[in-house]
């Protein structure tokens, strides 16, 4: 363990948060005057890792991935999903003898 206010010997930041025991009420009882209480970590890239295998592990969790992004102060950065998807915008039709067809007409619009 290292002092209060200070860095670990590989530069994260300690986190402790202490309301854990709130959160586990006694059996049969709950506290009334608990809030709500929010915590931040933030997580090395192993543990990171340990913790997305371990929700993926549970079949009840949904994982939303966010990207990281490291910028120097006042650099500007866009994230972008340059996903697209083939969508038929229109029919062409196509006559032949004693036949009709249609041919599709076909554009990539972007998702989101």
């Amino acid at each position: 363990m290292s002092a209060p206010d200070s860095f670990t010997p590989d530069l994260d930041v300690q986190f402790r948060q202490g309301s854990f025991e709130i959160g586990v009420p006694e059996f049969g009882s709950f506290n009334a005057n608990a809030g709500v209480n929010v915590g931040l970590a933030i997580l090395s890239d192993i543990e990171a890792f340990f913790f997305i295998n371990a929700a993926q592990a549970d079949e009840r969790s949904n994982l939303m991935f966010a990207p990281k992004v490291t910028l120097f102060n006042g650099q500007v950065a866009f994230v972008t999903s340059n996903v697209s998807r083939p969508f038929v915008i229109s029919l062409v039709p196509t006559v032949g003898n004693f036949s009709v067809g249609f041919t599709p007409v076909i554009a990539n619009i972007p998702e989101g």
